[in-house]
């Protein structure tokens, strides 16, 4: 797997997280 799967989930996750932590 490359780090670039990584990130993707990162990114995905960190969306989520925001959402949750501030909905818009």
């Amino acid at each position: 797997m490359d780090s670039v799967a990584f990130e993707d989930v990162a990114i995905n996750f960190t969306c989520e997280e925001w959402a949750l932590l501030g909905p818009s």
